[in-house]
């Protein structure tokens, strides 16, 4: 697959459905995603519809969580369980890439370009996930936990069963924090 250090969400609809075209068209249907907690298959989405004057949680008529399985969301799409469904970016491609898919059976909503990433995302992109520690672990072992991670080659099989290509350093998560505060998912105490 690709390796890519930023990531987003992509909202997908059925191609034969003449009904919803655009982000707009999400008004009074139904949407699947996994968890409203995850960031690329569900918060960044929720994100963009707001920034779209639209709320996932208000103007859908029903909105369905699955859990974790992105391959949930779009056989939903496809069985007609769900009008709209959102994944993270690169799930659709990956599983074009698998054969369980084709492009062309999905209505893409909301599409932005981004120069220097190649895949489909109907949102801002955002860091891939990082690696933080709580702060009872010592400062050694979060070290050697680094260590380990940075050293595994895309052959491991610790690499191939979590299907990443490698571990790196984390880029900046302020625009992530910013979206959690504008959600409110997230208060800023002021000082004085």
């Amino acid at each position: 697959g690709m390796e890519e250090t930023m990531y987003g969400s992509l909202l997908l609809a059925r191609a034969d459905n003449e009904n919803i075209q655009s982000m707009q068209d999400v008004k009074g249907k139904i949407v699947m995603a996994t968890s409203i907690f995850d960031a690329g298959g569900c918060l960044y989405a929720m994100a963009e519809m707001d920034h779209h004057g639209l709320s996932l949680l208000q103007d859908p008529v029903q909105v369905i969580f699955v859990g974790q399985d992105f391959d949930a969301v779009v056989q939903g799409v496809l069985d007609e369980v769900a009008d709209v469904g959102i994944v993270r970016t690169d799930w659709i491609e990956g599983m074009h890439g698998r054969g369980l898919v084709n492009l062309s059976q999905f209505t893409f909503l909301g599409l932005q370009e981004h120069p220097e990433f190649p895949l489909l995302s109907s949102t801002e992109l955002y860091p891939e996930w990082s690696l933080g520690s709580l702060p009872h672990v010592h400062h050694t072992v979060r070290v050697e936990v680094l260590k380990a991670l940075t050293s595994l080659s895309t052959s491991h099989p610790a690499a191939k069963a979590g299907m990443y290509s490698r571990w790196q350093v984390a880029g900046s998560l302020d625009n992530i924090v910013s979206l959690q505060i504008r959600l409110g998912q997230l208060s800023v105490e002021q000082s004085t």
